[in-house]
Parts: structure tokens; sequence; C-alpha cells
């Protein structure tokens, strides 16, 4: 990693783990933050919200309790998200930086990882993640395309949800509002229109790979901070 990526990678650490792993750490559940939420840190830009993932429901669901009994932490009800008929979005809530936090998983992945979470992202500007044990992860041309703010779409979805036209329309026009450019539309719309019949359900929905990403890790040392 070039010494400017690895500054990057260390502001990103040091912000997560203020503003999220410190206040959630005595829950004892490890998880990790992903995609928007670490380049925002490391391009010091407002947050959006925060997505917070686990390796199955059964850690999101512990977390949620943690965080039901923390009264610095008000829960924002809402109505959970079904994959193929299980619940992949847990529960939604405001922390003390005022960051909305969302707790998610893979559905049917008893022990879902870091890498294999994000292997799954659309963009390989956001196939990016910092767990609660400060390691990073990221697919190997995030930086190159984090710097010239290239859209390289990989055609991967685990979630309907995500899968979903108005869903894919509507990342792509935040991206592009954030300055990002997308080098190859038709590659865009030829994998929106291969996944057309699981979209209208007349297929059922599985879980997308189009372009098999390359992740690499960084393991936390506290003597590169």
């Amino acid at each position: 990693m070039r010494p400017q990526d690895l500054t990057k990678v260390n502001k990103a650490r040091s912000l997560v783990k203020e503003l999220m792993f410190d206040p959630l750490k005595d829950s004892g559940v490890y998880f990790w933050v992903v995609g928007g939420t670490i380049t925002d840190c490391m391009l010091e830009k407002e947050r959006r919200d925060v997505d917070l993932y686990f390796r199955n429901m059964s850690d999101s669901e512990r977390m949620s309790n943690f965080c039901i009994n923390c009264e610095s932490l008000p829960c924002y009800p809402n109505r959970p998200l079904a994959f193929n008929g299980y619940n992949c979005h847990n529960r939604q809530f405001l922390s003390p930086s005022m960051d909305t936090w969302e707790f998610w998983t893979y559905p049917n992945i008893d022990d879902l990882t870091p890498e294999k979470c994000i292997s799954y992202f659309d963009f390989t500007v956001s196939a990016c993640a910092i767990d609660s044990n400060l390691d990073f992860y990221y697919c190997e041309s995030f930086f190159d395309d984090l710097e010239s703010r290239t859209l390289n779409y990989t055609g991967n979805h685990y979630h309907l949800a995500w899968g979903e036209y108005h869903s894919c329309i509507k990342r792509l026009q935040r991206y592009q509002d954030k300055g990002y450019k997308l080098p190859d539309f038709n590659f865009w719309l030829k994998c929106n229109y291969d996944r057309r019949d699981m979209v209208i359900r007349e297929e059922p929905w599985k879980p997308v790979i189009t372009t098999e990403l390359n992740i690499l890790v960084d393991r936390y040392d506290n003597d590169d901070q």
C-alpha cells in the first residue's frame, strides 16, 4: 500500500473507532463498517448514514439488544427488509454523533466475513470495510478508482433490494452527483438487463457475482498510527 493510501486508511480507522467501534465495544459483537462511510472519512466528507454488517442475524440482534439498553442510542423503529423469506435488515439507531446506523446481514450465510461481504458490492469504490479489530479490507483497484473518481461497476449484488433497477439508478446518480464517472455505461445496462427475470420475479432471486474481485487486507498495526 502506498504511504498516501495508508494515511487515508488510518484517518478512517481513527474516525470509525471514535464514532462507532468505541461506543459499541462493550457489546462484545464482531462487526464491520463498509463503503461510503469509509470513503467519506478518508475524504473528510459529511456522512450520510452508516452500514454495519454482522456475521449473521444472531449477532445483529445481540447488537440491537445492546443498543436498545443504551440510553444514548435511541432506536428508530423500522420494517425489516426480507430476502428469500429471511430478514437482512435488523434495526436503525441514531448514534451519539447523530449518524444513522443501519444493521445488515447476508441471509443464508451464517458466518459472513468482510472479504465475502464486499465481494458482492456493485462499485469498486465502495468495496471496502473496516472491522472492529480495525483491519482494513479493500478491492485491488479501490485506491486508484477513488483517486480518479472512476465508477467501475462490478455487476455484483447479494440482496434483491440492491439489484433492482430503481436502486441501481439512485446509487449511480448519487455517485455522479459527487463527481464520479462511469466509464462503461453499456456494461451497467447489460448487467441490469441480465437480472431482469429475477427482478420482476419470473425467476427466483439469487446472489449475483459478475466480476470476481481481488480482496486485500491491511491488518491493523498500532505502530503505524
